[in-house]
């Protein structure tokens, strides 16, 4: 959980959830938005920055364990025909498994870098954008970059 209000950590359980408890919260609230927008689509994705405070296993087991919820919730609620709209995205395993040499992640070796972050954004464009909607978006970083060039001279 992000501490984004900076309350002081002894307000905080820090704790592991099981695969049975994540199911548990988001499968109520899944079936829910399904009924009010049937045309809703959710992605999943696990962050591919790494969480060190409980060290690399520890990171490790927590990505396995969103991974298995996520896998859970897809397969649950498509048996049971609640939603089709449920899908996800692999930025983890890109950023891990495709990008897996050092130069991808800062010099703490938990954050991508901005090259990986390019690289995830471009196989996310493929997976969820008609061409072109990408095409558009391209144009939109184009005028993006030259709206905030400085000329030198």
């Amino acid at each position: 959980m992000a501490n984004c209000h900076k309350l002081p950590p002894q307000m905080f359980v820090r704790r592991r959830m099981s695969v049975e408890e994540i199911v548990g919260l988001w499968q109520p609230l899944l079936q829910e938005l399904a009924t009010y927008y049937p045309d809703l689509h959710i992605l999943f994705s696990v962050s591919p920055i790494r969480h060190l405070a409980d060290g690399a296993h520890g990171n490790q087991l927590s990505k396995a364990t969103l991974l298995l919820a996520i896998d859970q919730l897809i397969t649950q609620l498509h048996s049971h025909s609640v939603t089709q709209s449920l899908s996800y995205f692999p930025a983890y395993e890109i950023v891990l498994d495709e990008l897996r040499d050092y130069r991808f992640f800062d010099e703490k070796m938990t954050h991508p870098t901005s090259l990986a972050v390019d690289v995830v954004w471009e196989h996310f464009q493929r997976a969820t954008m008609h061409p072109a909607v990408r095409e558009q978006a391209h144009y939109n970083m184009k005028q993006h970059k030259q709206e905030k060039h400085i000329p030198l001279h």
